[in-house]
């Protein structure tokens, strides 16, 4: 199977490749605006183990309650979940920790090779989280550069295109969601414009191209070459709605269309 992720669903799809569990059970990955790996992953259980005890502490349950675990089942979902988003995690919040079993740091993996050596995807929106040098862009390009080099083939991308109805500068984080899975007509409704449709229409060509053969290039599409860090030529898709294989002229290669 193909695993496709954005944002936290894209550290997913970055991290299942070197578990060796999936081990001969993927074909490819898609990481959309995943980071680079330094971010999400904990180095080890301490961690979480750490959050575990600081979150049941802020519900009234102590460490060394004997019926701590019974107490913590019954919280009701809303208190579980308690406001967390991407944005606020606070003190009681762990990511997934390397267990070396199920989940391994990707980046000592991806350096030394030990992983599933599958096509990849991988990319960010203009205007992702933390700007051209932030985790999203610059961690695209990292990721890009380090699986290429590992032998991997490997298809970059930056999403610039906004919605027309939006009349805004850069392309956000996750705003490229509707557009690869060509559902920019639901998200938008009545103000879906037909350069709209042609962006969803191109994007989720390649998507599905890359799913089904590991090489998003297909007929009527625009070349899409492997990714070369010494070249460093990635697929823009633009503002102006096409589709352009360019090098990529960090750290502002998107000009806003309005």
């Amino acid at each position: 199977m193909t695993v496709v992720g954005e944002s936290a669903g894209g550290s997913s799809a970055q991290n299942l490749p070197v578990s060796p569990e999936t081990k001969g059970l993927l074909a490819g990955a898609v990481i959309m605006s995943g980071g680079d790996g330094r971010s999400l992953l904990e180095p080890d259980a301490s961690a979480a183990e750490k959050a575990a005890v600081a979150f049941g502490e802020a519900k009234g349950i102590a460490a060394n309650d004997a019926s701590a675990l019974a107490k913590l089942r019954a919280l009701p979902a809303e208190q579980v979940v308690d406001g967390l988003n991407l944005m606020h995690r606070g003190p009681t919040y762990a990511g997934p920790f390397a267990d070396g079993r199920i989940a391994v740091n990707p980046i000592a993996a991806f350096e030394s090779g030990r992983f599933n050596h599958v096509p990849v995807m991988v990319g960010a929106t203009s205007a992702d989280i933390g700007g051209p040098t932030g985790p999203m862009i610059a961690g695209a390009r990292r990721v890009a550069t380090t699986l290429t080099r590992a032998g991997v083939p490997v298809y970059a991308y930056r999403f610039s295109y906004v919605a027309e109805s939006l009349n805004r500068f850069g392309a956000g984080h996750a705003s490229d969601i509707p557009f690869f899975l060509d559902t920019q007509a639901i998200k938008y409704r009545e103000n879906t414009t037909p350069s709209d449709n042609g962006m969803g229409t191109t994007i989720s060509s390649y998507l599905v191209n890359f799913v089904k053969t590991g090489d998003p290039n297909g007929a009527a599409l625009k070349r899409w070459y492997r990714y070369n860090p010494d070249k460093d030529e990635i697929m823009n898709f633009t503002t102006s709605g096409s589709a352009s294989f360019e090098q990529d002229l960090q750290p502002n290669s998107n000009p806003p269309r309005r």
